[in-house]
């Protein structure tokens, strides 16, 4: 995924100018103090000093400061959609501190305009995060029991193809709820988690095993061989014979 600073600033705050607010570009705030209230439709928080705001283009909010507030605002463009959550938090704030840290000298600095430095303390941001909330497996950490529910199965199942509105039926929730908390979650549908699963488990047989496209679509999920070739190449650019081949060699 690449991301990209398109601006940043610095803010100081005795409230927002919009408490009710809709995000026109993709805006992530970094508070260095003061604190304030945000609720995103799906959950409601307090941000701190030391934690961040995700504000997604075309989404909604209400954000209201309890405090006067600093706060660092990135502007930024990415060509896949970020797993950020609406309110973020940090383990390592020794981390967060010496960002802020140099964040404040390289506003001091009139020498230069220092923007590629504020773009590498973003990135810096960003990739923190994503680590702190994956595990060394590559699972990402999820706090919604119904979401790590459905996660736990599709990861052991997905292969079935399960059906995910029992979980919603479960739990007494609309299934519009559920994707919605999903995709909070894990940053994707359920489809495509799924459909992630099965192209990792297809190329792990199709590098590792000699079992016949025939009879690696079915362990995959698939229907049929034709079906999941055209899965494998629309994901993958290439048909399933072909990746096997490009990797015979090694």
């Amino acid at each position: 995924m690449a991301i990209q600073l398109v601006r940043y600033v610095m803010a100081i705050r005795n409230n927002f100018v919009y408490e009710d607010y809709k995000a026109e570009e993709n805006i992530f705030a970094l508070c260095e103090s003061g604190s304030f209230y945000l609720d995103d439709t799906v959950q409601k928080s307090v941000v701190n000093p030391e934690e961040g705001a995700y504000f997604e283009k075309g989404k909604r909010y209400l954000r209201k400061a309890n405090t006067p507030l600093k706060l660092h605002l990135f502007r930024f463009e990415a060509d896949e959609k970020l797993i950020f959550k609406s309110h973020i938090t940090f383990k390592n704030k020794d981390r967060i501190f010496s960002n802020l840290e140099l964040l404040k000298r390289l506003n001091n600095d009139i020498y230069s305009e220092n923007f590629e430095y504020k773009a590498h303390i973003f990135n810096d941001i960003v990739n923190l995060y994503k680590f702190e909330n994956t595990n060394l497996s590559g699972e990402k950490i999820i706090n919604d029991e119904i979401v790590s529910m459905a996660v736990k199965t599709l990861n052991q199942d997905f292969f079935r193809n399960v059906e995910l509105t029992s979980f919603a039926e479960q739990y007494k929730i609309s299934y519009v709820q559920f994707l919605r908390r999903f995709k909070v979650e894990t940053g994707m549908t359920p489809f495509e988690y799924t459909a992630r699963l099965k192209i990792k488990r297809a190329e792990y047989l199709l590098v590792n095993t000699d079992l016949a496209i025939k009879d690696i679509s079915p362990v995959c999920g698939f229907e049929n061989e034709y079906y999941f070739s055209n899965f494998f190449k629309k994901r993958k650019g290439c048909s399933p014979s072909k990746y096997r081949a490009e990797f015979s060699i090694m």
